[in-house]
């Protein structure tokens, strides 16, 4: 293996102006499902690939191939070179250890199923699918530097519907020896409440409404509207906060850090798929825009140095920077005194779906459940509230920053692929958003 490597390095003969990366992925995904219209019906299948990317880049080149075929000829013969090559050599990666078993899955998911039902009759359809890929991963480059990572990413989606219009999908992470998230019976419980809460909420009057901001789940809002656009990425290209380095671009209270070290989150790891060294990374400093997260190759054209935030979904994306568990540094409210603190207002709880602009920081975002603040107190429920802001004014607009830091796991969707990330906020309150529907 070590001898193929260097091969394949040798033969990229790269300038010294240039950099390159080699990246050998053997991957094993079962895919589970299950629902309550079909008891006895539990589908799963299995499967398992190996690929290679290969990557040239400079400041203004870049070369990238992928492939599954890990036979040396066809490798060389992508990179219009050497022909000749012995046609029964193959590139052999290490196999996948303790991959988790079909019945163990099987029983999991009927627990979960399970539970769901006892816990609501109302629930007309529970639908669980469950995703679990174990992937051995080596990463080379010219200089000779090698790591070798094994990655687990093991979830399980669940959606429970209960009419055409009511419905709710989240996640449930599984641990790399199989162990379902702690408190997962509690998290149901607490996702089955608020879904039914929706059968008897309100619709919100379009205008513009103070608004409080709930932990946990919260922190997908300043993960989009303020996080991608400091993604070196989309930061090169230009950010509407590339030219605000070291300046304000927050209130004093916020600070907002990414860190893939934090352990057991959907964002962790030791090292991003470059091979370089994961880190915390101080994204703005008491309103201060301190640093961007960077892979090699945006780092390459700021003229700085990686950050470890070079992540792909697969050997078949391309390496961007990405967020890995970004949270906003807790304050020192309790929540109920950021409730109290509203007269007429919005409680948001639970988010949907969105889009943002990392290039102007626009963005629109579904408030899913909520409720009507009154007088410092919460009244009715709400749900599908459509707000639009922009990233810069959501940062200049926090009031007030809760003592209750929570995290949450989520999976990102950009273009470039499908990560899971952290997410972290303490309560929030916003002096004003903008609600369109």
């Amino acid at each position: 293996m070590e001898e193929i490597i260097y091969q394949l390095i040798d033969y990229a003969d790269v300038d010294k102006n240039l950099e390159m990366e080699i990246y050998l992925e053997n991957c094993s995904l079962l895919m589970v499902a299950k629902n309550n219209k079909r008891n006895n019906d539990f589908n799963h299948s299995l499967m398992k690939e190996q690929g290679l990317s290969y990557s040239i880049y400079g400041e203004n080149k870049f070369f990238n191939i992928f492939t599954n075929n890990l036979r040396l000829d066809n490798i060389y013969y992508l990179l219009k070179g050497k022909r000749g090559i012995d046609k029964n050599t193959f590139i052999t990666l290490p196999p996948i250890e303790n991959e988790i078993e079909v019945n163990y899955v099987r029983h999991q998911i009927e627990e979960i199923l399970n539970t769901c039902l006892k816990l609501s009759f109302k629930i007309n359809y529970v639908d669980i699918t469950g995703q679990f890929k174990a992937k051995n991963v080596i990463i080379a480059d010219h200089r000779g530097y090698k790591c070798f990572k094994k990655i687990h990413e093991y979830y399980y989606q669940v959606t429970f519907i209960y009419n055409e219009r009511v419905s709710r999908t989240f996640i449930l992470r599984v641990d790399p020896e199989g162990n379902l998230e702690k408190n997962w019976r509690s998290k149901l419980e607490k996702e089955i409440k608020n879904t039914e809460e929706l059968l008897i909420a309100e619709q919100v009057v379009p205008g513009e409404y103070p608004m409080v901001i709930g932990n946990g789940e919260g922190g997908l809002l300043i993960h989009e509207a303020c996080g991608h656009s400091l993604e070196g990425t989309n930061f090169v290209v230009g950010s509407y906060l590339k030219e605000k380095m070291n300046q304000k671009v927050a209130v004093e209270e916020v600070t907002l850090i990414d860190d893939p070290t934090i352990p057991d989150l959907g964002g962790t790891y030791y090292y991003d798929d470059q091979g370089t060294v994961a880190k915390k990374t101080v994204l703005i400093e008491n309103g201060l825009l301190r640093s961007v997260l960077l892979d090699r190759r945006s780092a390459l054209l700021m003229n700085s140095s990686s950050t470890g935030n070079g992540r792909r979904e697969s050997y078949k994306k391309l390496v961007t920077s990405r967020m890995s568990n970004t949270y906003l540094k807790p304050g020192i409210y309790e929540p109920e005194e950021i409730i109290a603190s509203v007269k007429d207002g919005i409680f948001a709880t639970t988010f949907g779906g969105g889009n943002v602009n990392p290039l102007t920081g626009d963005f629109t975002f579904v408030i899913k459940h909520g409720y009507f603040i009154k007088n410092g107190k919460l009244i009715k429920p709400i749900k599908n509230v459509t707000v639009v802001g922009n990233g810069y004014e959501f940062l200049n607009n926090i009031e007030m920053i809760g003592n209750d830091l929570v995290f949450s796991n989520y999976f990102c969707f950009t273009p470039n692929g499908i990560l899971p990330v952290g997410v972290g906020q303490p309560t929030l309150k916003i002096s004003k958003m903008k609600v369109v529907g």
